[in-house]
């Protein structure tokens, strides 16, 4: 039988960009929200925390904010498509978009894996 993998946590912080935790293995998580304008298609992300590269893997949802008029569903919905960019920075695209809001700010929760080190 073999040993379970243990991470222990190197250090973490949040920050206006979101949250990261650094792991000793060189193992990087990072969250936070970001926000689409209503005249936009994604999101443009800033990480709190740089990764090594580009080569992370990205999962994304909208965040309600209110009802569906308010930031929810009817505004930024079906997210499909998220793309690193560089190592600090990502788009996040939806498919289904609905701008008749102008005045809204639709928000959408990522959540980054990679490498630090």
């Amino acid at each position: 039988m073999s040993k379970p993998l243990i991470l222990k946590i190197l250090g973490s912080g949040i920050n206006p960009n979101g949250l990261w935790i650094k792991f000793t293995d060189g193992t990087m998580i990072c969250a936070g929200t970001g926000q689409c304008p209503a005249n936009f298609r994604y999101a443009d992300i800033t990480f709190p925390e740089s990764f090594i590269n580009n080569d992370y893997i990205i999962l994304a949802n909208h965040k309600y904010q209110g009802g569906s008029d308010y930031g929810g569903s009817l505004q930024l919905r079906n997210i499909t498509n998220p793309q690193a960019v560089s190592n600090n920075s990502a788009y996040i695209y939806s498919y289904l978009h609905d701008g008749s809001v102008a005045n809204y700010i639709r928000n959408v929760q990522y959540l980054a894996i990679g490498r630090w080190k």
